[in-house]
């Protein structure tokens, strides 16, 4: 073989490699999204709510592990941050995260919860919304902005939130509460 066909072949066995790579991801993304959409039909099809956190795990499980090794190991390590270093440090390492995989649901949700608890409305809202364009089925990120528009004083939005909720997973945990809080800072802002 001279060395144009050497070249030639090199090339062919980099494109079945590539296209075998695509094939095997879209194929695992499509059994991930087969997969999902069994595990939301069962939420609501359930007549015993004691299954419903075995499939809401399942639905949790599938979404952190819908990336590579290294954005594993990042949110892995933001959640480490978050409790040697303080909420900054976790922030920067999600920052980092979602440089490299914009469209990781996952790790949007999770820094939007980041921003939720110190008190960054507006970044957690921002995310959230971002998730919901990538998962709009995500009742976490939906529960969230709900819990956000009642820090706004958005009342009306917050329970449009939750409603939502209940439409995607009807079992899903925390509702009460978050409700009872709606109920509350309601009243409050009326006194």
């Amino acid at each position: 073989m001279n060395l144009l066909g050497a070249r030639r072949a090199l090339r062919a066995g980099v494109r079945a490699i590539v296209f075998a790579s695509i094939w095997l991801w879209c194929g695992t993304v499509v059994q991930a999204s087969a997969e999902l959409d069994e595990l939301f039909a069962r939420l609501q099809s359930i007549q015993d709510p004691d299954e419903a956190p075995a499939i809401e795990d399942r639905i949790w499980d599938i979404w952190r592990h819908d990336a590579d090794d290294y954005t594993l190991g990042l949110l892995d390590l933001a959640k480490a941050y978050l409790s040697r270093h303080g909420p900054d440090a976790a922030i920067r390492v999600y920052d980092e995260l979602l440089k490299q995989e914009p469209d990781y649901a996952h790790g949007l949700n999770a820094r939007a919860t980041l921003h939720y608890t110190i008190g960054d409305f507006q970044k957690s809202l921002d995310d959230i919304e971002r998730v919901l364009v990538l998962e709009p089925r995500h009742y976490g990120a939906m529960y969230g902005k709900g819990l956000v528009f009642i820090e706004q004083q958005r009342f009306e939005d917050a329970r449009a939130a939750f409603d939502a909720v209940v439409h995607i997973n009807p079992h899903a945990g925390g509702l009460v509460w978050a409700l009872e809080r709606l109920e509350r800072r309601q009243l409050e802002s009326t006194q």
